[in-house]
């Protein structure tokens, strides 16, 4: 009985460099063929989970398939299995390059449900505790966050987090959409937490985002058209 080739595991082996070097196949590692062609390799990459139905954060190992970039050919990039955290859905991101100010020399990207405003996703407690309450965003469903290998998100390479990275995640959550805020309230409007507070997600909470992204375009229009008369 022919034994396997122990370069590449095939029965009937015509590399002739295998053949070629039989006397030393013992100290050769055998051909991975259970990827597909097109993946370089399986790894496992430590995340923050913000669970939407628990109270605190944790760690998890996420599963990245390490592939070629389409857009770049001789780069590798981490493709995340993001169904375990977020479900099969596609995946709204947001990347949290600063926080009070400063930059951040390993940036970090966020993920979740992109439309967790209008698909019935629970409140994320897990946020609410993290913040005290102080996240202006309704914040719903699983949130994933994860650490970017460089200072360029673009380099589509992760590191493991820890829970160390915990108060650069709680501020980015507690400064989101502070600005638009300030910009609301002088016009009378409500505190955007207060949909968190009500428990009021769906297609409400979309109406209202609508609202006061249509303000904000209403003020940009004043004030170009003031400029022009002036």
């Amino acid at each position: 009985m022919r034994k396997a080739c122990k370069v590449c595991g095939r029965k009937k082996c015509k590399n002739w460099t295998h053949k070629a070097s039989k006397s030393k196949q013992d100290t050769l590692p055998p051909c991975e063929l259970r990827n597909p062609p097109n993946v370089y390799r399986i790894v496992y990459v430590t995340g923050i989970l913000l669970p939407a139905d628990e109270d605190a954060p944790r760690l998890v190992k996420v599963k990245c398939e390490v592939k070629l970039d389409d857009e770049y050919p001789h780069s590798l990039i981490h493709h995340f299995d993001l169904t375990p955290f977020i479900g099969g859905t596609y995946a709204g991101h947001s990347f949290i390059h600063s926080v009070a100010g400063s930059i951040l020399q390993n940036p970090f990207l966020a993920l979740y449900r992109d439309g967790f405003l209008a698909d019935g996703s629970p409140i994320n407690r897990s946020i609410r505790r993290l913040t005290r309450d102080r996240a202006l965003h309704p914040w719903a469903g699983n949130v994933l966050v994860m650490k970017c290998n460089s200072n360029s998100p673009s380099d589509g390479k992760y590191i493991d987090a820890s829970m160390e990275d915990l108060p650069i995640i709680q501020a980015y959550f507690v400064e989101y959409g502070q600005r638009l805020y300030e910009t609301v309230r002088l016009y009378g409007s409500r505190r955007p937490s207060r949909m968190a507070e009500t428990g009021m997600v769906g297609n409400e909470a979309s109406g209202t985002v609508l609202t006061l992204g249509l303000l904000a375009f209403l003020l940009l229009v004043f004030g170009c058209y003031s400029r022009i008369i002036a």
